[in-house]
């Protein structure tokens, strides 16, 4: 007996955050945008990028390439576990690392987030 033939299941799903609108934030005097809506493959890419070492190419993938600029120059004075800090909080505002609770705000009314693992 043989069985039909199954479409893979598509675990990307996994990385895509909820479509939201990007999120106001400040760090040592510089205000900037936080993408919130990165595709699956745009998260893939992101982590590519950092684990290579490619870490303003990454922040620029979040914020954009100006507010990349300002964040790294600002920081640049900063110890490394400061760095990080900040680093991780954009990611998880982000979505590419669990959001918290207070990154999250109502979908608009017939936005489905039946693709995102934290529905």
């Amino acid at each position: 007996m043989t069985q039909g033939t199954q479409e893979p299941l598509d675990l990307n799903a996994l990385f895509t955050a909820r479509s939201l609108e990007p999120r106001r934030v400040t760090v040592a005097g510089a205000k900037f945008d936080v993408r919130r809506d990165l595709t699956s493959e745009e998260v893939i890419t992101f982590f590519e990028k950092s684990a290579t070492g490619k870490n303003f190419e990454a922040l620029t993938m979040l914020v954009g390439e100006e507010a990349a600029r300002e964040v790294d120059s600002k920081l640049a004075i900063l110890p490394a576990e400061h760095v990080t800090k900040v680093f991780r909080r954009l990611m998880q505002i982000a979505g590419v690392l669990n959001r918290l609770p207070e990154d999250e705000q109502e979908e608009p009314e017939g936005e489905s987030s039946a693709s995102s693992p934290r529905s």
